[in-house]
């Protein structure tokens, strides 16, 4: 099921990012967004036909790509505002035709008969998260677990 896919984990951001003296966070998202859609882009013309996104806040003092920040730059956003900054980088790369569609994993797998049709992008969140997921809603024994998981 990974076949044609790539995975996001997490777009670590600081606050050492400003355009000019007062721009905000909008000046932040706009280059964040940037980024991203340009590896979406990259992705497709190198024929990858799906981009899975983590969409879940780091727990606070989670550290990815910038280690050992100042206390004020640990703001940890709550997972409302992160889907919603997602969606809103989502909508702008379906109207640049560089995604047909997106939504959760229920929209994506809610038709699945076994967990190992879900892509499982080992070493990261998934491997962990979809077994603990899918076991503690009662619908997953140990025969259907993914290969990796536990």
């Amino acid at each position: 099921p990974n076949t044609n896919r790539v995975y996001v984990s997490y777009v670590d951001s600081v606050r050492y990012l400003s355009l000019r003296p007062g721009a905000g966070s909008g000046a932040r998202t706009a280059v964040y967004h940037g980024l991203l859609l340009a590896y979406m882009a990259n992705c497709r013309a190198r024929g990858f036909g799906h981009v899975h996104v983590w969409v879940e806040p780091p727990r606070l003092g989670d550290e990815y790509l910038f280690l050992g920040r100042p206390a004020a730059h640990m703001r940890a956003p709550d997972r409302a505002w992160l889907r919603a900054w997602y969606v809103r980088l989502l909508e702008v790369a379906q109207k640049r035709g560089l995604v047909r569609r997106f939504g959760g994993m229920l929209d994506e797998f809610g038709h699945i008969r076994s967990t190992r049709e879900i892509p499982m992008f080992q070493g990261d969140h998934w491997d962990a998260f979809l077994p603990e997921m899918v076991g503690g809603a009662g619908g997953c024994h140990a025969g259907a677990l993914p290969r990796g998981a536990s």
